[in-house]
């Protein structure tokens, strides 16, 4: 569990265990690229499960080793501030039973916050120097990383990715703690973090036409487009436009300072309207809002654009060869992405 990171990390874990043959059962928020699903019925003993806190549904299972990716205020419409949503990740963390295991990602101070309400045996990893597990000598090129894995600060492997951004990195880093915890080898941890090739929606490269890469991620958190612009920046010497789909009204309303401060790392940010999912509109809340709040805040080349299907039409006049553009949101953006990509196909066959 965790607001971000949950499904990339259990995707992980169930690579990680597919490759020591365990053939772990899996059950996830995402479409696994190796797989082409969400879930998997395996004939071992382990279920590797996504546990959503939205809802308060995690609190249901009764995990033997858990992981809190991190906490940060999220689902504003299910809890009243952050110290209730700590207080359910308590919950989560103490249902596993004594014999089991917490295993905490020291880098979030929503984590730190909650570690002496902890009741069960506690793993940290992060890039903390303080965690037991944590990477040293990072790299990145394009979809690729890589670091050295370092336990209690003492190298023990190197680890090769094949996707981006730190974020992934420290995702990782929480699989290499539950495999070492089962008792699986470096190498087979290794390998099967090295076989892992993501999940649709995060980081999803859909290609390259008229030198023009185009990428779409789930990030609807502030946090979460920080964590792809950045990947973004430390793999690609691109400019950025990022394409925005703000994801529920209350979330925009509650997170929209932050989201123009996580835009900040763009070089054109394009701000569409909100996708309401579940809610009913709040007035005065719109992606103007967002784009208002980037411009105000300094960012040199926003623009609002409300209606979707005027998007590839707009990209072609501020995109140039060379650029990537990166579609973000959870709700519909995914499929302008997509149309625009179709649409650069259209042009270069022309």
């Amino acid at each position: 569990g965790g607001t971000h990171g949950k499904t990339s990390t259990s995707s992980m874990i169930g690579s990680l265990l597919s490759q020591a043959e365990m053939d772990p059962t899996l059950v996830v928020g995402g479409l696994v690229t190796n797989l082409n699903t969400n879930s998997l019925l395996g004939s071992g003993e382990i279920i590797v499960v996504e546990a959503d806190e939205f809802d308060r549904s995690f609190l249901q299972l009764r995990p033997t080793l858990s992981i809190i990716t991190n906490i940060e205020l999220e689902h504003t419409d299910c809890y009243r501030d952050l110290e209730d949503l700590q207080q359910a990740f308590i919950q989560f963390a103490n249902s596993s039973p004594f014999y089991g295991a917490v295993i905490l990602c020291l880098d979030s101070v929503g984590v730190q916050e909650i570690i002496s309400e902890i009741k069960r045996p506690v793993i940290t990893y992060g890039l903390s120097s303080q965690a037991t597990f944590s990477a040293n000598n990072i790299e990145f090129k394009k979809s690729n990383s890589a670091y050295t894995l370092t336990k209690n600060r003492t190298a023990v492997i190197d680890i090769k990715l094949q996707i981006p951004g730190k974020h992934n990195i420290v995702n990782s880093l929480a699989a290499a703690a539950l495999g070492f915890e089962m008792g699986i080898s470096p190498e087979i941890i290794a390998a099967g973090l090295g076989s892992y090739g993501g999940v649709r929606r995060r980081f999803e490269i859909k290609g390259i036409s008229n030198s023009i890469l185009v990428v779409d991620d789930y990030a609807h958190h502030p946090t979460e487009v920080q964590a792809t612009l950045q990947a973004a920046r430390d793999g690609w010497d691109k400019r950025i436009i990022a394409v925005f789909q703000p994801h529920l009204y209350s979330r925009t309303r509650d997170f929209y300072h932050e989201f123009a401060a996580a835009f900040m790392n763009s070089d054109i940010f394009i701000v569409t309207d909100v996708y309401p999912a579940r809610e009913l509109p709040i007035k005065g809340i719109s992606g103007k809002l967002v784009a208002d709040a980037a411009r105000e805040s300094g960012h040199r080349n926003v623009h609002y654009l409300p209606q979707l299907d005027d998007l590839p039409d707009f990209l072609d006049t501020v995109t140039k060869p060379n650029d990537m553009v990166i579609t973000l949101g959870a709700g519909t953006i995914w499929r302008y992405g997509e149309a625009y990509f179709k649409h650069l196909k259209n042009k270069e066959m022309k």
